[in-house]
């Protein structure tokens, strides 16, 4: 099932880029590094596919971390923002001023520090939106969810279907000298029970 018609595509990808450029400048004053968003396309993909997508050696083993935050306003969605474990190690590492560990864990500061860069990432990006649309659309707060994509897709999002179509935009995120890609999700909430979706946990009233 795919709701992105081609007038809903070409908007998305007219406005992808001035709602990276506005996340990057957010992202830079929390760095106080210059942070450049480029985006690489965006493109619907199964969710099976979107897996594919993401450079891991064993899908079924390899975590990703991803932030997930739902919107509300403009269309009910959810969003995730989703690294593998050596983007995220690499921006963690900006972030905290401190070399990657080895191995790599998340503890509670870079836990925290994920879900204040989906959160700056997720705002931006909305806001965009919801200036050019003069409707709101507004995140709830960030949760942040480790483990195999599968996995965590299925915690997020329990009424998923294989042939769901899911917007993906990629990204290129530069911190300073570091890069790093990243992977921005949105999933229109019409598609599934929103009474049971993490997202409605923040929803506005």
């Amino acid at each position: 099932m795919n709701p992105w018609n081609p007038d809903t595509l070409r908007i998305w990808n007219k406005l992808t880029q001035p709602a990276l450029k506005r996340a990057g400048e957010a992202l830079s004053h929390l760095t106080a590094q210059p942070v450049e968003l480029t985006g690489v396309g965006t493109r619907t993909v199964a969710w099976p596919e979107l897996e594919s997508k993401i450079h891991l050696e064993n899908p079924e083993r390899d975590p990703v971390y991803a932030t997930h935050l739902g919107a509300f306003g403009l269309f009910p969605a959810d969003i995730l923002l989703v690294f593998t474990q050596a983007d995220a190690a690499r921006l963690l590492a900006v972030l905290t001023g401190s070399p990657p560990s080895e191995p790599f864990e998340l503890d509670e500061l870079g836990s925290s520090a994920l879900a204040e860069v989906g959160n700056i990432l997720g705002t931006a990006f909305l806001n965009v939106f919801a200036d050019t649309f003069q409707q709101p659309w507004e995140p709830t707060p960030p949760e942040v969810t480790v483990g195999p994509f599968a996995e965590v897709v299925a915690r997020i999002f329990p009424h998923w279907k294989p042939q769901d179509a899911v917007l993906l935009s990629e990204a290129l995120l530069r911190v300073g000298p570091a890069v790093m890609e990243g992977y921005l999700v949105v999933v229109p909430r019409p598609w599934r029970d929103g009474s049971s979706s993490a997202a409605e946990k923040g929803a506005p009233q």
